[in-house]
């Protein structure tokens, strides 16, 4: 029996990774005659049933979970460390396997210092956005997820228990290259960035009158994801914005940290974070000529799962540099990933094709769309199962 668990995440967040998570999952239990247990949020199952109803047939039970929107580190802290050990001992009873498809860093800490406890149950965690505060200096103190991140990984992991995944082998390989000092991070295990890409791989978008151009935000509309960065390059082409010719759109909701005037020149498609339906957010993004991604950091240690929304409609990307992103573009034949050193030369890109008249063409991505495919995952899931 697999328990698979998030207790970390709510509503629409992380729906597309853990979708195609379960996609492959269920094909490997399938060839084995093993058990799955779902272990969610309730809104949170709703999302991941929109994109892969096959997931209905899977034994679900309903945990509390604190979004990460609305929170106080002690509470989400608090909440998702109780649930996550309780089910360590549910499994260690009943002899079940489990896998925390994300996890709260902290959380992550506090199972490390109990391994003795828990060294019979066969643990997988696979890490997320959490790995790039190992390099953020602001966020080292200890109410920050960058000391909890360093304590997990660093000082507590072994390299033997439990089985860490990050997603992407550059990730690990700039992971080991990164922290020489921690021999035990060579023992971290590699998936690619899973996604269930749909059938139609790409959508046209529609006509819209005397709009040249729409360029989209993609996903929460986050500091760190460069939301300011968006809005100023909004105000440098408001000229352009003001001609009608020009739409800039955040496909999502903005964190409440970051104050913006809802009658600027970017329209916000929700009025709070993961407000949009899967159905609404995807449809949105096959609206947009190009996807810009801002990202602040360099995305070392992440991977993106809104820059997989904007593959599978076949929306061309204006980024600036970025390591994961360079890593998928490495597999982009058809050159729909641009990027450029800062955001003046993507505000003059859009210009000089406004100016043209060149819009963005559609792509298909195929290589990049094969490799990340949940198929493609079916070994690690069958791992998982060993």
């Amino acid at each position: 029996m697999l328990y698979i668990v998030d207790a970390n995440k709510h509503g629409v967040e992380h729906v597309s990774f853990n979708a195609a998570m379960l996609q492959a999952l269920i094909g490997a239990a399938r060839e084995r005659g093993s058990g799955i247990a779902l272990f969610c949020e309730r809104t949170h199952r709703d999302a991941v049933l929109s994109l892969l109803p096959a997931s209905a047939g899977i034994e679900w039970h309903g945990i509390p979970v604190v979004t990460g929107f609305d929170r106080t580190f002690a509470r989400k802290f608090g909440v998702e460390l109780c649930v996550v050990w309780k089910l360590m001992f549910r499994a260690k009873r009943a002899g079940a396997d489990l896998l925390l498809l994300s996890v709260f860093p902290n959380v992550l800490a506090c199972v490390l210092l109990l391994k003795r406890l828990f060294r019979g149950v066969r643990l997988h965690v696979i890490l997320h956005g959490e790995l790039e505060s190992l390099v953020i200096e602001e966020k080292r103190p200890i109410w920050r997820e960058g000391f909890w991140v360093r304590l997990a990984l660093l000082r507590l992991f072994d390299g033997k228990w439990p089985t860490l995944y990050v997603l992407g082998q550059g990730i690990r390989s700039r992971l080991i290259q990164r922290f020489p000092e921690a021999p035990q991070l060579q023992q971290v295990r590699v998936m690619e960035h899973p996604y269930m890409f749909a059938e139609n791989a790409v959508r046209p978008a529609p006509v819209r009158g005397n709009v040249k151009l729409r360029v989209g935000f993609v996903g929460i509309g986050r500091v760190v994801k460069g939301i300011g960065s968006f809005f100023q390059l909004a105000h440098s082409l408001s000229d352009r914005v003001s001609s009608g010719e020009l739409q800039f759109e955040v496909i999502g909701g903005i964190e409440k940290s970051y104050p913006y005037d809802p009658h600027g020149p970017v329209r916000v498609l929700a009025d709070q974070p993961g407000g949009l339906s899967v159905e609404k957010f995807r449809d949105s993004i096959a609206t947009l000529d190009c996807a810009v991604f801002l990202f602040q950091t360099d995305y070392m240690f992440t991977a993106s799962g809104s820059v997989f929304d904007v593959l599978d409609a076949g929306v061309a990307i204006l980024s600036l540099e970025n390591r994961y992103l360079r890593d998928l573009a490495r597999d982009d034949t058809e050159r729909g990933m641009t990027f450029f050193p800062d955001v003046q030369g993507i505000e003059r890109e859009i210009r000089r094709r406004l100016d043209s008249g060149l819009s963005f063409p559609r792509h298909t991505y195929p290589k990049i769309k094969w490799n990340h495919s949940a198929g493609t995952q079916v070994a690690v899931a069958a791992e998982i199962f060993q």
